[in-house]
């Protein structure tokens, strides 16, 4: 199964085409040619491919659910001590949203989410704290 981020990133408009909005528009037109490519190759394989949230996917610690810090590249939950390369980390929230490899106990390293950290609210708030 393929995981992938359902990003909602805003169209630069019309009469800013030049400079960082064109950079931005070809780079999402790469995005989503990479995307289609790779939803393709998986259906021919008989993979599933789904879409997550990926609110707080990079603050939360893949360990213990609490929010972390991020420092460029590293990440560090000051709550259980865990430490990892902060795309790691984000990569494995990603993985852990996707409620059909959270169920099936499969692949997962990191507690069960909620189903408010689910909806994109860090495990922290969905508690009350």
């Amino acid at each position: 199964m393929l995981v992938f981020e359902r990003l909602q990133v805003p169209q630069p408009q019309q009469e800013h085409i030049r400079g960082r909005a064109l950079r931005r528009r070809l780079a999402l037109w790469q995005r989503g040619l990479i995307r289609r490519w790779t939803e393709q190759q998986a259906q021919e394989k008989g993979l599933r491919v789904a879409e997550v949230n990926p609110a707080y996917t990079s603050q939360l610690c893949s360990h213990c659910g609490q929010r972390g810090s991020r420092r460029r590249h590293h990440f560090t939950c000051p709550h259980c001590g865990f430490q990892e390369h902060a795309a790691i980390n984000a990569a494995r929230n990603i993985r852990d949203r996707c409620p059909v490899l959270r169920g099936s106990g499969l692949l997962s390293t990191s507690p069960e989410a909620r189903a408010d950290e689910a909806a994109g609210k860090p495990l922290a708030e969905a508690r009350g704290r």
